[in-house]
């Protein structure tokens, strides 16, 4: 629903909804998404997944990605700015300690 021009259609991606529902929510215009996949009308995958419409998880070591943690498309690993690694497991040169909360990834040495 908008304001000011009243309903619009939902246009849900059909290869993205849940049980072929091509219905969405009156005021926020979500559709119903199968499990992994996300965006306002079912059309990209979630987080960590590529490959719409199939929508399958990337192989990534998550404490050293990024939010987006993959490539949407490529299922790329997307490093944080002091890991690397195919799978972003590895701190760089002079870096130590790989934790999900540092938003770097690693910690620089000290010693």
């Amino acid at each position: 629903f908008h304001p000011i021009y009243g309903c619009e259609p939902c246009e849900c991606e059909e290869t993205g909804i849940l049980d072929g529902e091509m219905v969405c929510d009156k005021v926020t215009g979500q559709c119903k998404c199968k499990k992994n996949h996300g965006g306002l009308r079912c059309e990209e995958c979630n987080k960590g997944y590529y490959n719409h419409p199939d929508c399958s998880q990337c192989d990534c070591h998550v404490e050293g990605t990024n939010n987006q943690i993959c490539d949407s498309q490529t299922a790329q690993c997307l490093c944080k700015e002091n890991t690397y690694g195919q799978r972003c497991e590895h701190c760089k040169h002079g870096f130590f300690n790989l934790e999900a909360r540092n938003s770097k990834g690693c910690s620089k040495c000290f010693c």
